[in-house]
This record gives structure tokens, sequence and C-alpha cells, in this order.
């Protein structure tokens, strides 16, 4: 099956990478990585770099630099127009997106007025303070067959109206890695990250909110200077590309005694999360990976509001007390922290690219489409009620 695989960002590309070399590896498949946006952009680290061994890789620069939501939307033009030309020459019988981002809702849109079916990783899930809910559940309905991250999201799907039989549970695929790379000693990760093993490390992921630059530096500031208070190892992540990351950037660059970390390596990212005490910020991988670790994690202001998760993220606002008083909790409660270890992971057992590989490996794409409300089919064809796999 000639597949078309899009992605924009390290966060999207990090996910999906397991899926990735699974499809590379087998001979059931053939595989051609579009890589737009924030890929290609140096401001961003130029994340295309990640994306080696795949024999067909489309390289498409189509990030406006420009701190705006109105830089995005005539970015998601550009790439728009290269993802109709490439579907348009490859003729694909598959487009894999993951996620919501703009990236994967453009990839969905594309191949479905190319008549070409989605697939969709992560579709079903939750969170209403963001652009990002809304994006996803588009996706969703846009795509014909779903791969999901937990069992709560592949029933939310066929509530959605999707058929049953295209909701398939998979897993994060970002486990998968946690299972396959190794931990690494503490010779290691003083010499990689230059910080001291024997202190608690924790790591901050903050990512913009809204379009405000002043808004998202205030947040990140607030973390920082919580942190500071405590006898830790801070190590902080650079934002990702949405608008109003200028302020989180700026504060980033200014940031002393920390560890700035860049887009890692995925060996690198894995080994630290290993042996990371606590993380703070709003980053999904606060509710997804953490959770699997058995790490407490602080989800700072409104962005993950709603999510799922495993009931080790306690969610607080962007307020320097609150954010004070769950760091001391998370570090200095012992209790609290067995209690995290102890909690189960509703996001899989770090096989999910196996998962979706099995589903890819049996189907016939041309079965896929059209695609149909799973009321409408129940209706016309006399079909029970669906429910979640």
């Amino acid at each position: 099956m000639k597949i078309l695989a899009v992605t924009g960002s390290r966060s999207d590309f990090d996910l999906l990478e397991p899926v990735l070399r699974l499809l590379e590896q087998s001979d059931r498949h053939d595989l051609t990585v579009f890589a737009g946006c924030a890929h290609l952009a140096s401001r961003w680290g130029g994340t295309v770099s990640h994306i080696q061994g795949f024999r067909h890789v489309l390289k498409r620069p189509s990030l406006i630099d420009w701190d705006t939501p109105e830089a995005r939307l005539k970015s998601m033009g550009l790439q728009l127009i290269a993802l109709a030309q490439d579907i348009g020459e490859l003729q694909p019988d598959l487009v894999l997106v993951l996620g919501d981002r703009e990236d994967a809702l453009l990839g969905a849109t594309a191949a479905q007025y190319s008549w070409v079916p989605v697939a969709h990783i992560f579709g079903g899930d939750t969170g209403y303070q963001t652009v990002d809910d809304c994006v996803r559940h588009a996706i969703s309905r846009l795509s014909a067959l779903h791969f999901a991250a937990s069992h709560q999201s592949a029933k939310r799907l066929v509530e959605m109206g999707e058929e049953e039989w295209r909701v398939h549970f998979a897993g994060n695929p970002a486990l998968d890695r946690i299972v396959t790379h190794r931990s690494w000693r503490a010779e290691e990760l003083a010499d990689r990250f230059g910080i001291n093993p024997m202190r608690p490390a924790v790591l901050v992921c903050q990512h913009p909110v809204s379009p405000d630059p002043e808004e998202n530096a205030r947040e990140l500031k607030l973390i920082l200077q919580a942190l500071t208070a405590f006898d830790v190892e801070i190590l902080l992540n650079t934002p990702n590309s949405d608008p109003g990351s200028s302020g989180a950037l700026s504060i980033t660059a200014e940031a002393a005694g920390v560890h700035l970390l860049k887009n890692l390596p995925q060996r690198d990212w894995v080994a630290l999360l290993k042996h990371i005490s606590l993380m703070v910020g709003n980053s999904s991988a606060g509710l997804l990976e953490s959770a699997f670790l058995g790490i407490p994690a602080i989800n700072v202001g409104a962005r993950q509001l709603g999510r799922e998760h495993a009931g080790n993220v306690e969610f607080v606002s962007a307020k320097a007390d609150e954010i004070a008083r769950a760091i001391q909790r998370a570090l200095g409660d012992k209790s609290y922290r067995e209690e995290v270890r102890q909690l189960g992971c509703p996001f899989g057992d770090g096989h999910a690219a196996e998962r979706v590989l099995k589903v890819l490996d049996e189907l016939d794409p041309t079965t896929l489409l059209p695609k149909r409300h799973r009321d409408y089919v129940s209706q016309t064809h006399g079909e029970g009620d669906a429910t979640a796999a």
C-alpha cells in the first residue's frame, strides 16, 4: 500500500516516528514522508534533520516566521498548496496524520478533496481551552480510519458518529520509544546535559496558550521563579512554533541557572524522561508519557484543561503561590509520589506502532470510502448500535 505520512514539527514526528519506522521496514507498504512547516524553519531548529533513514522524504518549506495568527494562516495556505500537488502526483492509497495541529488538518483536507482515505492517530481526545480540540475533532470527521490512544478516546469517536469497525485502540506511540530506548547511567546524564544526577531534575515544557507574547512570557517566568526556590536541576525545553511563542522564547534566552534543551534526539529525550522527578508546564507529555513513567506532573494554565489523564497531573492556575505549592507536594510528599508510581496508564503499553501496522497490513484501502455517519448506516441497513472497542 502506498502511504503518505504528513508531519510538520518535532511534536507530531516524535509521536509518529515509531509507526513510520515499522512502515519503512515493511515490504507490504511504500512510505513517503511529507515534512513541512516548522521542520524546515531554522528558528525552530531545522528538525527536518531528525527525519532520517526513510527512502522517500518530501521537504516542503511553508512556515512564515512571523509571530501572529495571520502568519499561521498564510503558512497553512502554502502548505495546502504543496500537499495538493504532492498528493496529485504521488496518488497514495492512504494519507496518515497524527494529532491536532494544522499539519494534520491540512493533510486530511487535501486527502479528502483528492478522494484519498485518511488514517488518524490520536483522535477522540478532549481539551477545551485551545483551538486544538476543535481541530482534532475536525480531523476525525475527515478521517476514514482511527487509531485511538486510549479506550475512552475510541469510545468517544464512536459516539461522534464513526463506525465501530473504523476505530481501533492503539495507544500512544511515544510510549514505544520509552520501552525501546535504554536508561542512561549517571555519568552519561552528566556529560550530555550538564546536570548533577544526584539532585532531583525537573523538566519544564511550557507552550503558548494565546497569541499574546507577553502572557506566554509571564507564565513561563512564573514557573522558573517558583522552581528557583527548590534545590533541583531545572531543564528547560524550548516552546513550539504557535503564535505568541516569541514571548516564551525571550524568557528562554534570558533564563539563568537552567539547562536549555532544544530539539533533542529521541534517545536523549527518552533518557531524560526516565531520569526526571517532575514535569512542569503544559505539554501533552506531562499527561501522556509521565503517566507511563510513574512521575508527577504539574499543568500550569489552561492549555491542557479537559484532557484525559491518569491522575498523576495536578492542574494549577498561572499563579506563583499555586505553582509553588504543587511543586512542594510533587517533590516532597513521599506518599503522593508513591501513589503516582502505582497508577496505571490509560495510554497503552508501548506497543502502539505494532497495533497500527497490523491493521494496515490487513487493510484494503478501497473499502474506506465513501464514509458515512454511523447513525445513517444503522438506519439504512438495520445495524445495531456500535460500541467502542
